[in-house]
């Protein structure tokens, strides 16, 4: 599940840019319900987002050195300003667009609940259209984007497993297997991954080669 957020940090926005967000999102809060304007964050943001509006006003029209230094500085204080509203936004809006939007703040990149991949279950392994191969199946892992699929033969009487081959598959549909030896056992495991690592592997299960 995702959420969305109100972007926080604007100081890739060049000068023009911050000043005009800054009016529409000053503009956007003065007569919104969701928001007061006697909260004193939302009074100290309008009072910065028109002083750096000024500043950046007279900066640009040939101001002096002094001039562009105040509006650095006025810069500044509005970008914290913008980061404790865009924090004070993301509260009250617990993910909502609607109230994100009424803002005029810019929408974050929305954030992720996303996990590792679980063991994965059901693993079945088949006979294949053919002497000397075998088919895997398994239950798809909703977080998966990709699986990885172990095999080894049956090595003397015992059942030690020492993993010999793997395949990397991106779906759970029949994986055929070939080149295999008619008669002998073989053992396979899956494990998911994605993104964020990789699963615990499945049981191992195995089937003879016809």
């Amino acid at each position: 599940m995702r959420r969305l957020k109100a972007r926080i940090d604007y100081t890739n926005l060049r000068n023009e840019e911050l000043a005009v967000l800054a009016g529409k999102v000053s503009i956007a809060l003065a007569d919104n319900p969701h928001f007061t304007t006697t909260n004193t964050l939302i009074e100290s943001f309008m009072e910065l987002a028109a002083d750096y509006m000024e500043k950046l006003q007279v900066a640009i029209r040939g101001g002096s050195k002094n001039d562009k230094e105040l509006k650095d500085e006025s810069r500044v204080k509005l970008l914290d300003a913008f980061r404790e509203l865009a924090h004070l936004v993301n509260s009250v809006a617990q993910g909502s667009a609607a109230i994100i939007s009424s803002t005029a703040l810019i929408p974050g990149k929305p954030s992720s609940t996303l996990t590792k991949p679980g063991p994965i279950m059901l693993v079945r392994m088949g006979d294949g259209t053919v002497s000397g191969e075998i088919s895997v199946r398994f239950q798809a892992d909703k977080v998966a984007t990709e699986y990885l699929i172990e095999v080894v033969r049956m090595l003397g009487d015992t059942e030690s497993i020492s993993w010999e081959q793997s395949y990397a598959v991106r779906n759970s549909r029949r994986f055929i297997i070939g080149n295999l030896e008619p008669g002998t056992r073989y053992f396979a495991r899956v494990q998911g991954r994605n993104a964020l690592g990789s699963g615990d592997w499945s049981e191992s299960t195995s089937i003879i080669a016809r």
